[in-house]
């Protein structure tokens, strides 16, 4: 069966033709390696198959389905989607530097999935760091020195330990054993506070929060100790939030969209 085909993919950039007249074929199990020098559009072929940008001209089909066009999640819940790799002798690689713009990601600790990242975005003189999922680590700290804004991923262990014992209680065993997992590569509150005060991060976001609160009553129990590990703001995330970064000031402006 072939699990990809591409016909004719075409993407210039200005008079600049990246990728042009691309054809080919992927059969079920097949390892098919792609070779060029720096900058002959392997990593804009891999950003058009994903969905990251679209092609001038061409065509793209996964198991028999046209997805020329689907943006990156559409193509992603079909089952293909990219990873990135970073250089042997780095954790860290600026991926966008345009326009004022400087997008850095760097690689942090969620093991046993990899390869996690975190991002940190760079503007204007203002900075917002997302730690992806991890445990604290080095580079997640380095990242994250002076940043107005850091938003981590949030696990409390007390809270997911009653849903532990729950489950053994009630006959659940894999919810148990997810529950026991899921302790060893994600970062407490009280983590995340101390790796803020360390980095000198003025504001902290509590993001992607296990277990999720049904109710605003659960956020004091949620962040446990983290005030005492942090002297700035902490604020547990919600949808519709807004966090906007004023050029030229130190202002963080927060606000609900909903």
């Amino acid at each position: 069966m072939t699990v990809l085909q591409v016909e004719n993919l075409s993407k210039a950039f200005g008079a600049l033709w990246a990728v042009k007249n691309v054809s080919f074929w992927v059969e079920e199990a097949e390892i098919v390696g792609l070779i060029g020098p720096n900058g002959s559009g392997k990593s804009t072929l891999f950003h058009l198959l994903t969905g990251l940008i679209k092609p001038n001209s061409g065509r793209i089909w996964y198991r028999g389905e046209e997805i020329t066009g689907f943006k990156p999640f559409e193509v992603c819940k079909r089952g293909m989607a990219r990873t990135f790799q970073f250089p042997a002798d780095k954790k860290a690689m600026v991926i966008i530097e345009a326009d004022g713009l400087k997008v850095t990601a760097f690689e942090v600790d969620h093991t046993p999935v990899k390869p996690a990242v975190g991002y940190r975005f760079d503007y204007k003189g203002r900075s917002v760091v997302i730690s992806g999922d991890t445990v604290p680590c080095l580079a997640l700290l380095e990242q994250s020195r002076g940043a107005d804004i850091l938003v981590q991923e949030a696990l409390q262990p007390a809270m997911v330990g009653i849903l532990k014992t729950t489950g053994q209680k009630i006959n659940r065993p894999k919810t148990a054993e997810i529950m026991g997992d899921i302790l060893n590569y994600h970062t407490s509150p009280e983590d995340a506070a101390k790796l803020a005060r360390e980095a000198g991060v003025r504001h902290l976001v509590l993001s992607h929060l296990l277990p999720p609160l049904p109710v605003a009553d659960l956020k004091p129990v949620f962040l446990g100790d983290a005030k005492k590990g942090f002297s700035g703001p902490i604020t547990i995330a919600e949808d519709g939030m807004l966090f906007s970064l004023p050029e030229g000031n130190k202002k963080i402006i927060q606000k609900s969209l909903f």
